[in-house]
């Protein structure tokens, strides 16, 4: 990239995007060049900016199609639960639930309590003349109940060691596309990039134990990098 970059003639680099894009970009400034991030990403998670690029558009649609959904929810009297983007930042979750898309919203930052939100939906939707009530989760979102899972805890976060999760007291929450970039047969792990920036982990990169992937419940869907020119 360095190369390129000189032999091209390239005197200010300015990348736009998101957090996975501006830590590649701080990257190449700590190597000395010249750089000028911009941030742009609707989920509004770039550390030391209030607004990024796209993410108004995010509340005002987010708002708008979740409007559009009241009626089915109403004609059927039901709860109405919407998953949103965000990350682990709940912006776009909180703003349009603030603006007056949902009764109730679910951020990363703050743990819900299930039994709680359920009475708050109950009420919500008892109050209404239409009986529904309709909730806003952002992607990142967590329980209380699920405190210490193994992959997203906060230590995890911090040493970058990801353990075996104890598959008798946590369960399966989604996917999670990484890629694996080395391994070390004596302590029997990989290393492995994460897509969460620098700040994760050690540097954006976290070790799994080799059992990880060898357990059907707990991986899938393997693809392999044989060949890469340029």
């Amino acid at each position: 990239m360095l190369r390129n970059l000189e032999h091209i003639g390239v005197d200010v680099l300015i990348p736009i995007g998101g957090d996975d894009t501006l830590s590649y970009g701080k990257r190449l400034h700590d190597e000395g060049v010249n750089v000028v991030g911009i941030p742009k990403t609707m989920d509004n998670d770039v550390y030391g900016t209030d607004y990024c690029i796209g993410f108004s558009t995010c509340v005002t649609r987010t708002i708008e199609l979740t409007h559009r959904l009241r009626t089915s929810a109403g004609s059927h009297e039901r709860f109405l639960v919407i998953e949103v983007f965000g990350r682990y930042a709940g912006f776009t979750a909180l703003l349009p639930t603030m603006g007056g898309a949902a009764d109730r919203c679910l951020i990363p930052e703050y743990p819900a309590d299930v039994e709680q939100l359920t009475e708050l939906m109950v009420y919500d939707h008892n109050r209404n003349p239409s009986k529904y009530s309709v909730a806003l989760v952002s992607e990142g979102a967590r329980l209380k109940t699920e405190e210490g899972m193994s992959f997203e805890s906060d230590e995890v976060a911090k040493t970058g060691v990801a353990p075996m999760p104890d598959l008798a007291t946590e369960q399966l929450l989604g996917g999670h596309a990484v890629l694996a970039v080395g391994y070390d047969d004596a302590d029997r792990h990989f290393l492995v990039r994460n897509s969460w920036g620098d700040g994760w982990g050690m540097g954006g990169y976290f070790t799994l134990p080799y059992a990880y992937l060898t357990e059907r419940s707990l991986s899938s869907d393997f693809w392999s990098i044989t060949l890469v020119e340029g």
